[in-house]
């Protein structure tokens, strides 16, 4: 995904998937809704995402590809998503 945008993530280690909230994505990127997914979060409630996408997340010189959900934007995640 090349949108120029800073995204501010969490890493986590145990997480079994990547989550991104789609307020800054939703319109500018192309994602795969057929792939739509039922996550528990950590309270235990249900959030379905909206589909999945493949972002390159860049630190200075290392970029890493990961497939991520995008979630809606009232899901309760600091920052903009998180790395798993």
């Amino acid at each position: 995904m090349n949108t120029g945008t800073k995204l501010y993530l969490l890493s986590d280690s145990k997480a079994d998937i990547c989550l991104l909230k789609s307020k800054n994505l939703l319109g500018r990127v192309k994602f795969e809704p057929k792939e739509k997914v039922r996550v528990k979060s950590v309270d235990g409630t249900i959030i379905e995402t909206h589909g999945s996408l493949k972002a390159t997340v860049r630190e200075g010189q290392v970029e890493v590809t990961f497939t991520c959900q995008l979630v809606s934007n009232q899901v309760d995640i600091q920052g903009d998503g998180i790395l798993g």
